[in-house]
């Protein structure tokens, strides 16, 4: 009986450190995302600006042969 409990116990202890890893890689992993979301949505709006400078300058560029000409 001794032993079964002893195993018992280790199992649980086992059980208790992965847990603690699990908490901590999901941590980590969840600032990652939040770190990416952040960088997307900073692309996603510098595309935006992009997009519309050159859809508004269209017009504006002078028909001129370039220096190298």
């Amino acid at each position: 009986m001794n032993k079964e409990l002893e195993t018992l116990q280790k199992q649980v202890i086992d059980l208790e450190i992965k847990y603690a890893h699990q908490e901590d890689l999901v941590e980590q992993l969840n600032k990652i995302v939040t770190k990416h979301e952040f960088t997307i949505d900073k692309l996603i709006n510098e595309i935006r600006e992009l997009k519309l400078n050159s859809t508004s300058g269209q017009g504006e560029v002078p028909n001129e042969k370039p220096p190298h000409y």
